[in-house]
């Protein structure tokens, strides 16, 4: 079925909006300020074979991984193992989490006994046991110093939690209390997500909810493509570095190569440290998950958030047993702080060397690094100039840095209600104008200074005010 354009829309923004809400609902009914406050959180929907259809906006690593544990679930139970009213949880960075905080819910959503679409919530909780507060182990060697890790389990039926299966979860937490209204923030948000989807399907019908799920998928790779190909193809690489894993002060170096050729991307990880004997490592979910987020806010800013789009255009080739892929059983309870953040960081470092080389945004660069431009200074001035007058530009841009007018000696601003504005809260409008303005004349300059220390002299300027103060 191929939707009209209206349809597809009005589909699209309500699976957007159908996603954010759950996101939001989630946030409001935790308890913990890491998730109300830090917004440590985030949520995505799925479609019904467990591909990436729309992220949320808070954590992207967090919303980026959920398909992966999605699919996993499909492979464990297959559709014959689950019905409605089922969700599964995990906290395995093998299984799609970041770390062990990071515990992922998921629920697969039924019409009419066929499972339509997946919705999942992740959230960090402040501890899941091990040995010190937090969950953060510095100083172990691997896993099995740290939180106790979950597969994939059941821990919903019929939208009732499984008690036995809370039980031993949450036996294990220093923060029990709060990780168990988690848990129930997560099921109460997905449960009104259910309804809504049931609602929309009612609404356009089972065929048009599908149908839309593929367009909007299709529609971002599409759109990403073609901004690909009016890139040049070429290969653009970083390197960054960790320089201690928890135990010992040793280099780690992370290196990303990011290869174009036509609408297709290369992300090639290779030449990056082994894993690390600490708790730095990320397992390959959380890798993909930091390349897929950067990949979404660098070239799907205007776009749905539709991660299988990403998976399609992007190949990921990365060595087994290194830091941000690292295997069972390496330390890996600072991997959201770490390994993840590092690999985002030297992807986009990457990423943004390719789209700097874009002819599109050649011009902006060019216009941004010359005299000639305007361009904002770190005293919140404009400057401008043309080709011709580098000098006189340079030198604008340099007695403003001094305090000093461009055309003399005079100090910009010789009363201290001048040189000290911004401490000063309220003034009146003429005073407002500094002479700092680049281009002044040094007569405009002295008129200025003494307009403004007249001024001061009758209201009494902040310093005045303030050794007046401090006298005896």
């Amino acid at each position: 079925m191929t939707l009209d354009p209206v349809t597809f829309e009005v589909i699209r923004h309500r699976l957007w909006a159908i996603n954010d809400d759950q996101a939001m609902i989630a946030a409001r009914l935790s308890g913990s300020p890491v998730v109300y406050e830090a917004l440590d959180f985030n949520a995505a929907l799925m479609t019904g074979d467990g591909r990436g259809l729309y992220a949320g906006i808070y954590i992207i690593q967090h919303a980026s991984t959920i398909d992966v544990f999605v699919q996993k679930v499909l492979e464990e139970w297959g559709p014959e193992g689950m019905r409605e009213g089922d969700m599964f949880f995990t906290n395995d960075p093998w299984w799609g989490a970041l770390h062990a905080n990071d515990g992922i819910l998921a629920s697969p959503i039924y019409w009419e006994g066929e499972i339509v679409a997946w919705a999942g919530i992740v959230m960090h909780d402040n501890d899941v046991g091990s040995p010190v507060p937090g969950s953060f182990v510095v100083g172990s060697e691997d896993r099995f110093g740290e939180a106790p890790l979950f597969p994939g389990m059941k821990m919903v039926e019929d939208f009732e939690l499984r008690a036995d299966i809370e039980r031993a979860y949450l036996r294990n937490h220093r923060t029990p209390e709060l990780n168990a209204l988690n848990l129930r923030a997560r099921l109460a948000s997905m449960r009104i997500t259910h309804r809504r989807i049931h609602e929309l399907i009612e609404q356009y019908g089972l065929e048009a909810f599908q149908a839309s799920q593929e367009e909007i998928i299709d529609y971002v790779e599409r759109v990403v493509r073609k901004r690909l190909r009016d890139m040049p193809d070429g290969s653009w690489a970083d390197q960054i570095y960790h320089d201690h894993d928890g135990r010992n002060a040793v280099m780690y170096p992370m290196r990303c190569k990011v290869t174009k050729t036509d609408d297709r991307l290369v992300v090639d990880m290779t030449g990056t440290a082994p894993q690390a004997p600490g708790a730095i490592n990320c397992a390959r979910p959380a890798m993909e998950g930091a390349v897929l987020g950067v990949f979404l806010t660098f070239l799907c800013y205007d776009l749905p958030w539709a991660v299988d789009a990403g998976r399609r255009i992007i190949e990921i080739v990365s060595e087994e047993g290194t830091i941000n892929n690292a295997l069972s059983p390496a330390g890996v309870s600072m991997a959201s702080i770490m390994t993840t953040l590092s690999t985002q960081d030297v992807v986009a470092n990457a990423f943004a060397k390719m789209l700097m080389a874009s002819d599109e945004l050649a011009p902006r660069r060019r216009r941004a690094g010359r005299p000639g431009s305007t361009a904002r200074s770190w005293r919140g001035s404009t400057a401008t100039a043309s080709r011709s007058r580098t000098s006189s530009w340079t030198a604008a841009a340099a007695a403003g840095a001094r305090g000093r007018s461009p055309t003399g000696s005079t100090p910009a601003g010789s009363c201290t209600r001048c040189r000290r504005r911004s401490r000063t809260r309220r003034r009146p409008r003429a005073a407002r104008r500094c002479c700092r303005s680049t281009g002044a004349s040094a007569a405009t300059a002295a008129a200025m200074g003494a307009s403004a220390a007249a001024s001061a002299s009758s209201s009494g300027c902040s310093r005045t005010r303030t050794r007046s103060r401090s006298s005896p």
